[in-house]
């Protein structure tokens, strides 16, 4: 299972590698914006409201990487492009990553690391992508054909990349393994 799991976490991370932690995150949704402490809830209410929060952010979260992702601009210089792409893509493995420890601080230790090692290398990631994008953007290398060759390759990819995310099996297994830990 603790295998399955890392897997799974590293997984997504690889589909979905986007600036700056808790940008993606919101806060749950019960009345007084705290997660499952409602007064006179059981055990079982309480797992349920934070199993549902971190579902509701996931999605938060995966509907703002595609938003972002979709919309980069096409300069004409795949690398450019690239870079465009890329940046919300790891912001997005670093705002799941804080989901996770957000809504099972008390899970997988392993698991756990995991999550905090993908925070601290994607936004030093991020950072490094956002200054090199700086430094490049005004003065791209257009090549209109490859540039149609990156984009045809980069659409198969990005729309398995987002079929696989989508899929709610792995999101419960990844909440059922965690919340047992």
């Amino acid at each position: 299972m603790k295998k399955r799991m890392i897997g799974l976490l590293a997984g997504l991370t690889i589909w979905m590698l986007l600036t700056g932690p808790q940008s993606y995150i919101q806060a749950a949704d019960t009345d007084d914006g705290s997660v499952g402490k409602k007064p006179g809830a059981s055990k079982e209410q309480v797992k349920e409201t934070k199993e549902e929060a971190y579902i509701q952010n996931y999605d938060r979260i995966l509907r703002t990487m595609k938003e972002r992702m979709s919309s980069a601009p096409k300069t004409g210089d795949p690398t450019v492009d690239f870079l465009y792409e890329m940046i919300p893509h790891h912001m997005a493995a670093i705002s799941m990553s804080e989901n996770l420890i957000s809504y099972v601080p008390n899970g997988n230790a392993e698991v756990k690391k995991l999550a905090e090692t993908i925070i601290r290398e994607q936004t030093d990631g991020v950072s490094r992508m956002n200054n090199l994008l700086e430094r490049i953007k005004n003065s791209p290398q257009i090549d209109i054909a490859q540039e149609e060759a990156y984009l045809k390759g980069y659409e198969e990819a990005y729309k398995a990349m987002i079929a696989r995310m989508e899929r709610s099996d792995l999101l419960v297994i990844s909440i059922k393994i965690s919340w047992k830990r």
